[in-house]
């Protein structure tokens, strides 16, 4: 915290107040009580009057008091306000004591930073110490319960995968709901896909601490792009009078298949079950054969992966030039063959002062990753090519190899030997990512501070998939290559001017005025084709047939001017106001300019005197807060009239329109209003209440148009949707002694949304398995019920529209399954910490409640209709065979193929042991003698335990369904931590 603390009173330092007249003249130097480094920045005020003035790098002061029994008054934020009289001495040192941590703070905010009692909006902070050395390559998995109203959702369990962030409820129907990520100032593009994570290429162990800006008050000044909360990401930095140290990290472990809740046949019960429903004519021969084998194919495709990262940084500093170092290296094996990620980074953070009154200064991160695939995820989630799919699809009773070793090529089953298909063939790509900025600070005069920045997210990504001639996939095309490049680029060009005044000793006002542009282009061309005469000439100019090429490219800016104020009166009222304005190229000329703005307001009740000598309540604020926030996330030319060209008419180049025109396309806005309450009880307890209401308005939405015009869906701006609820947060100290303590944390976080309104006369309408409807929560299932097996024929039966039993599927008798939701309305986390002695013992759960989901999985492989050619789950043995049965299955073959009803839906509501860490720190004389600064060794575990009823993969998934998803590893490490 102080590195945080003396980095921000540098940038942004109050210049206020000199000596007055002549008198009797003190100096000295300010320290740090904890460890006696000096503090810059203190201010050092004679009480009672505006005479003061504030150390310097070296921690130095020196001023004129009006005479020697005057009363000096140190103050820094994060420590104890110190008075000392002078007594009439002219050397004055001293030491300050940390203060309260929490509320005293200074977290990095909007395009700059602020004390956190005098935030104004909901603003949750994630420290380094709750993201180093978790075994993960994108740092946006591990804010899993982290805070309160933050719902990080894994996509998937693949090595490099990043995870669905929802602040505060979705907040869109058809466009993104992901916040707007800041890495060190620089936003960052939010383009994901399936392969694609902007986030993967940054080293966590870099990052010194993660704010979320959760409301309208709090994210405002970030205007078009805060509708959904903003993540600001700050990296570690050198600090001033720091020593050079020298930092190795090392980690090593192992990854497992989390848990597998399929109970699939074995090879007697899958040849029993296709005797019974008549699969199969074989010779008796033949039958004993089979009945010889026993492969379990979840064994032969699952294995045992690798984790490793080694990271060595440095840093230091002194009062002109700061820096930090590092490089590190990250690889993680996937749960599946041909499934890995590897990463290189590297992290420069620089600041130097060039006079007192400059400072230049970058912040630069460098990445490369590497990653094979084994297609398992989007549009392969039932396909062949799924190694996960065959895993428990393919029948027991067939064999990888034959008795001589050699791969067998292709089973009665239309699945290929996946095995010999993951050897052969190849899904491969590589990424370069640069982020980071150059910028300049200028203090012309006296508290005014000028500021520039050039930042920019830039990516190159090729990749390459390979179907090898002789494999099964492949042996039709001749085998087949595919390459592509992609490029884009972010930047962003701010200029910001900030000016700080301190009145009188109790007025304290800041004001802040910006200029912003950003702009992004994307360009991608992809060529492939088909026919190998050899397969050692892996390049696409030694195929023969079937050649495509494409290509494609796009581009968007935005220009914004920005503001805000801050008040505070007396440390005990705090207000403040900001305005941004942005335009788009997104949008129509006319209505691409829109304002957002915020106010916002906070009351330190503990100042006042009726609370003053109330001495269990150490701490009470409460805050307020209201303001607008924009969405543009869509399309970079959707209010244009579009052609699609590269088509031929009567064998000529030719294009047709495949979207029309929308002029008045503009923003989606959202309003937010917050009311919190902040208290800390015996210095022991903090509870943290936030009540919101969020409200989007002119949703950004597809709607279906008359096919009569030539199309089929326009986007326009219509509908409302609405987001409120509770966040709580409770941290105790259950035990503080010398030689242990134990402290305990959890958030929870309620969230109801509503859909109020959609588009002309449309109350509701359907998209796959849920329904979007008026007066009803967004991601509800819209499904048939299912009731059982008729006990007397075996047949299934579901309910009517009216509640009646019948045995017929009709579509008309699909339900809103209220209160069944695939976003989970309630979520959040408990962290406990004990420290004995050298040991620390810390846990971490994360949990989601009342989340509904598909196991579409199960659809397959429990199904009773039309899949009992490959393996099934040995649940199904239990079904209906005779009049009377009161089972779940019903007979097979009975049911009607490709329904969905709810069957297939279940409680994917869990808590889970997301990270447990036991660590040793050496005492100093064992250190000491091996000449170290420090050293740390642990263990930890990753998903070590989940408590569900949802019987597929994993319940964390940000889909509706679940079809065949890339699991979750559980991950064992062993871990080292060196300083030099």
């Amino acid at each position: 915290m102080k590195k945080i603390i003396n980095l921000a009173i540098l940038i942004f330092v109050l210049m206020a107040g000199t000596a007055m007249g002549q008198g009797f003249r003190v100096s000295g130097t300010v320290t740090d009580a904890s460890d006696g480094t000096t503090l810059p920045g203190v201010s050092v005020q004679v009480q009672g009057t505006t005479v003061g003035t504030i150390s310097d790098f070296n921690g130095q002061y020196e001023l004129e008091v009006p005479n020697e029994n005057a009363t000096l008054v140190y103050s820094f934020v994060g420590y104890e306000t110190l008075i000392v009289p002078v007594n009439s001495r002219n050397v004055i040192d001293v030491a300050l004591e940390t203060g309260l941590v929490g509320l005293q703070e200074v977290v990095v905010v909007g395009y700059g930073t602020q004390r956190r009692d005098a935030i104004t909006g909901s603003v949750g902070v994630v420290g380094s110490q709750q993201i180093e050395q978790v075994p993960l390559a994108s740092f946006d998995q591990i804010l899993q319960g982290q805070s309160a109203g933050v719902s990080s959702v894994s996509s998937s369990g693949r090595p490099g995968a990043g995870s669905a962030i929802q602040i505060r409820g979705r907040g869109s129907i058809s466009i993104s709901s992901q916040p707007l990520y800041v890495i060190d100032g620089v936003p960052i593009s939010g383009v994901r896909g399936l392969y694609e994570n902007p986030l993967s290429g940054i080293n966590p162990n870099d990052i010194e601490e993660v704010t979320i800006l959760k409301d309208a008050s709090a994210a405002a000044i970030y205007g078009s792009r805060g509708a959904n909360g903003v993540i600001i990401v700050t990296t570690k930095r050198g600090t001033a009078g720091e020593r050079s140290q020298l930092t190795y990290r090392g980690q090593y472990g192992i990854n497992t298949l989390t848990q597998d809740n399929f109970n699939m046949m074995n090879t007697e019960q899958k040849l029993q079950f296709e005797r019974d429903n008549n699969l199969y004519n074989r010779p008796d021969n033949v039958w004993d054969s089979l009945a010889g084998i026993n492969t379990n194919w979840r064994d032969e495709l699952f294995r045992s992966g690798q984790t490793q990262s080694h990271e060595i940084s440095t840093s230091g500093g002194n009062e002109r030039t700061r820096y930090f170092l590092s490089g590190g290296f990250f690889t993680q094996d996937g749960l599946l063959e041909r499934s890995d990620f590897e990463r290189i980074t590297g992290r420069l953070n620089l600041d130097h002062f060039i006079t007192e009154q400059l400072k230049v200064g970058t912040s630069l991160n460098l990445s490369h990753e590497e990653s094979n695939y084994s297609v398992a995820e989007g549009n392969y989630g039932n396909n062949v090519y799924n190694p996960i799919f065959a895993a428990y699809l393919t029948n027991p009773y067939e064999k990888p190899r034959d008795e001589d070793g050699e791969w067998i090529t292709s089973f009665d089953t239309y699945f290929g030997n996946v095995l010999r298909e993951l050897s052969l063939n190849q899904d491969y790509n590589n990424t370069t990512k640069l982020i980071g900025n150059v910028f300049a600070e200028y203090e012309p005069i006296e508290n005014l501070m000028l500021r520039s920045s050039l930042g920019v997210d830039f990516q190159d990504y090729i990749f390459e998939d390979y179907l090898h001639p002789d494999a099964v996939w492949g042996a039709d095309l001749g085998g087949e290559i595919s390459r592509g490049f992609r490029r884009s680029s972010l930047t962003t060009f701010s200029n910001t001017a900030r000016y700080n005044r301190m009145i009188a000793s109790v007025h304290s006002l800041t004001g802040l005025v910006g200029y912003e542009t950003t702009y992004y282009d994307r360009e991608f061309f992809n060529l492939s084709g088909g026919n190998f005469a050899s397969d050692k000439v892996r390049v696409p100019s030694a195929a023969t047939d079937d050649f495509t090429i494409g290509g494609s490219g796009t581009a968007y800016s935005l220009l914004s001017v920005l503001s805000q104020v801050n008040y505070a009166y007396d440390n005990r009222y705090f207000a403040d106001f900001s305005y941004r304005r942005d335009g788009s190229s997104r949008f129509g000329r006319d209505v691409r300019y829109a304002n957002f703005w915020s106010v916002g307001f906070t009351w330190n009740v503990k100042r006042e005197q009726f609370l003053a000598n109330v001495d269990p309540i150490t701490d009470l604020r409460v805050r307020t807060s209201y303001g607008t926030t924009g969405n543009y996330e869509i399309g970079n030319y959707d209010h244009l009239g579009l052609y699609s060209v590269g088509l031929q008419y009567v064998q000529n180049p030719g294009s047709a329109p495949i979207r029309p025109a929308n002029p008045n396309l503009t923003w989606e806005t959202s309003e937010g209003f917050n009311f919190a309450v902040e208290t800390r009880f015996f210095d022991r307890f903090d509870l943290d209440v936030e009540l919101y209401n969020r409200v989007t308005k002119d949703m950004l939405l597809l709607m279906p148009v008359s096919r009569t015009s030539g199309f089929t869906s326009e986007r326009r701006n219509v509908g409302q949707m609405t987001n409120q609820g509770i966040e709580l947060t409770l941290n105790a100290d259950v035990i503080r002694t010398p030689g242990f303590t134990w402290n305990l944390s959890t958030n929870f976080t309620y969230n109801q949304n509503t859909v109020d309104r959609l588009y002309l006369d449309v109350t509701e309408y359907v998209s796959g398995s849920i329904i979007v409807q008026e007066g009803t929560a967004y991601g509800t299932f819209y499904y048939n019920e299912y009731a059982g097996v008729n006990p007397a024929n075996g047949k299934p039966l579901w309910y009517d529209e009216h509640g009646n039993l019948t045995d017929q599927f009709r579509d008309d008798d699909r339900q809103t399954l209220k209160g069944k939701n695939f976003i989970a309305p309630m979520f959040g986390g408990i962290n406990s910490a004990m420290t004995f002695g050298n040991f620390q013992l810390n846990a971490f759960f994360s949990y989601v409640l009342d989340r509904w989901m598909v196991n579409n999985t199960k659809y397959f492989v429990a199904n009773q209709s039309n899949f009992g050619i490959y393996n099934q789950s040995a649940d199904v043995l239990d079904a209906w065979s005779e009049p009377g049965d009161n089972v779940h299955f019903p007979k097979y073959g009975e049911v009607p193929g490709s329904i969905f009803d709810t069957r297939f839906m279940e409680n994917a509501s869990f808590l889970r042991l997301r990270n447990l860490t036991l660590a040793y720190s050496l005492p100093a004389s064992v250190y000491e003698t091996l000449r170290l600064q420090n050293m740390r060794v642990y263990v930890q575990g990753q998903n070590l335990w989940t408590l569900t009823q949802y019987t597929g993969f994993d319940p964390e998934s940000d889909f509706a369904s679940e079809l065949n998803i890339y699991p979750a590893a559980r991950t064992i490490t062993f871990g080292v931590d060196i300083g030099l």
